[in-house]
């Protein structure tokens, strides 16, 4: 008995793809963002200032004398809808459509700090229009992930 309740619970939280849906509320807003096509590498720009509503105090992170500690990932992506699809790379290998990506950093830990500024760069398709990919950009949701779950989701249709 405790074992078939055990797997019905894990069910229900997992998603087929391992990623569990983000709550109706969230403690994430996104405070600003920037669009921005760069012609020459041809990619689009994403910056976003996000700001958490209940940054957690106590979280420290191991000290050691190189520049990279490893922390659980805490990351963002684009999705896009099938308007900005059809201007972008797809991610290689990818049983959905995911923009191929290019770059991306964070400046700060979104668990720890009120406002952190992200930026993502995806890969624009060969020989695109770059005004339809500009009119297109905001055809796309922002998700934030800590781990595999989802825990915002922002239209920027919006």
């Amino acid at each position: 008995m405790k074992k078939t309740l055990c797997i019905m619970l894990i069910l229900c939280l997992v998603s087929p793809l391992g990623v569990q849906k983000v709550a109706a509320e969230s403690d994430f807003e996104l405070s600003k963002s920037e669009i921005n096509i760069l012609s020459i590498p041809n990619v689009l720009r994403y910056d976003f200032l996000i700001t958490n509503n209940t940054p957690s105090k106590g979280l420290k992170h191991p000290e050691f004398r190189g520049h990279y500690y490893p922390q659980p990932s805490m990351e963002i992506a684009v999705i896009p809808g099938k308007k900005l699809s059809s201007v972008m790379s797809r991610f290689p290998r990818s049983s959905t459509f995911k923009l191929n990506p290019v770059g991306g950093s964070s400046q700060g830990d979104l668990r720890t700090q009120k406002k952190v500024l992200f930026s993502v760069e995806y890969k624009i398709k060969k020989n695109a229009d770059l005004k339809k990919v500009r009119e297109y950009a905001t055809d796309s949701t922002v998700i934030i992930f800590d781990g595999l779950k989802e825990v915002a989701e922002f239209p920027l249709n919006r």
